[in-house]
């Protein structure tokens, strides 16, 4: 946990955190497939020699990527979670999917290219290793749960996809040249971008859980899309991927079995939305590595006067929820179970907040916040110099 803080806080020297959750990911999800597969087999599926047939099938670079894709994980998952015919047929269809499809991503279009007139590619090539998909299955599905998949699939034209392009390709060498580490968590952690188009819907941005590997965009192509907001979208659910990833590998920040009832929603200090406890717990760190971003980028020289505006607003209004009365991981605590780790972590990150802008909280808890404390003074220091 201490190292995801730290990765946050965007020191030009990242963490090991950062790459070996990757080697970790790929083995979970060998063992995970590897057990479905027994699974299916102790339990009689009809379906079991389709997958292993399907899985050998599978070279070891191909196996690779399909366990580092979205609709991989999301099939393994579903089957890991519950293993019942439909979620066995589901997965063998995309390892069936992943053979069918090898070779196939060396086909994207460079990002850093402009887009010759012409059909619009499926695919683009973002910073060399992320894959923005404008046309695949995957992005053309419809979701009424989804606030980017709800609408029916809606072709970009070779102008819009364009306009998509140089957004997030800016947006990425914006964020490479101000925090080479937050540029390779985005490397890292997401390697898909859905780009959707709705044009009677604001712009907006989501990252599902089940789905690790991917964020979704919502008309980046529209004006009101602008391009601040492209690189703080590709932050925020980049570092919800960072978590979803930690929490898959280590422990879930809620406690099996203790989960609260989806009607209860603490409201978000950022925000001022009602969030589920979960979401609650991923937007303290989401909006940490957001404001050390903006800090980090109102250091560079020569800012123009419009980008030093910018900066100065978001830098506030992501160190507002820190800068509230009481602790953090008081509120959370009240509302349900939590890892205690989490609230530790809450706890560094809301006290290097305030160290810098000048609250200090309560003083009323600081007996009980030393206490949680005193496990990584070493840590807390760092972080706060």
């Amino acid at each position: 946990m201490r190292q995801i803080v730290y990765l946050l806080s965007g020191d030009d020297v990242a963490p090991p955190l950062l790459d070996r959750q990757l080697d970790r990911f790929v083995q979970r999800m060998r063992d995970d497939i590897e057990d479905i597969m027994w699974n299916a087999s102790f339990t009689g599926s009809t379906l079991t020699t389709g997958l292993f047939d399907a899985y050998e099938m599978l070279a070891t670079e191909r196996r690779m990527r399909f366990f580092l894709s979205p609709n991989g994980f999301e099939a393994v998952y579903g089957a890991q979670r519950s293993i019942n015919e439909a979620n066995l047929s589901n997965l063998l269809d995309e390892l069936r999917h992943a053979a069918a499809t090898s070779g196939q991503d060396e086909q994207a279009w460079p990002a850093e290219l402009e887009i010759e007139e012409g059909p619009t590619p499926v695919c683009l090539r973002l910073g060399g290793t992320i894959t923005i998909d404008l046309g695949s299955r995957y992005c053309r599905r419809t979701d009424i749960t989804s606030p980017i998949f709800a609408s029916p699939f809606a072709e970009l034209d070779v102008k819009e996809a364009n306009i998509v392009r140089q957004k997030l390709h800016r947006a990425l060498n914006e964020i490479e040249v101000t925090t080479p580490a937050l540029a390779r968590l985005i490397r890292n952690y997401t390697r898909v971008i859905y780009v959707r188009k709705a044009d009677d819907r604001l712009p907006s941005s989501e990252q599902v859980d089940s789905e690790l590997g991917a964020i979704r965009l919502l008309n980046v192509h529209s004006d009101l899309y602008n391009q601040d907001q492209v690189v703080d979208d590709l932050i925020h659910e980049s570092i919800h991927n960072l978590l979803g990833t930690f929490e898959y590998l280590n422990c879930p920040f809620i406690p099996v079995g203790h989960r609260p009832p989806p009607e209860l929603r603490p409201v978000s200090p950022w925000s001022m939305r009602s969030l589920q406890q979960l979401p609650f717990l991923h937007a303290a760190f989401v909006y940490f590595g957001m404001l050390h971003y903006a800090e980090k980028a109102l250091q560079e020289e020569n800012i123009a006067p419009e980008r030093r505006k910018s900066l100065l607003r978001r830098r506030n209004r992501y160190a507002s929820g820190f800068l509230m009365p009481g602790d953090l991981s008081d509120f959370v605590s009240s509302l349900g179970s939590a890892d205690p780790r989490v609230l530790l972590a809450l706890d560094w990150m809301q006290r290097n907040v305030r160290a810098r802008h000048g609250s200090q909280g309560d003083a009323g808890s600081d007996a009980k916040r030393v206490e949680r404390h005193k496990a990584d003074e070493t840590l807390r220091d760092r972080i706060a110099a």
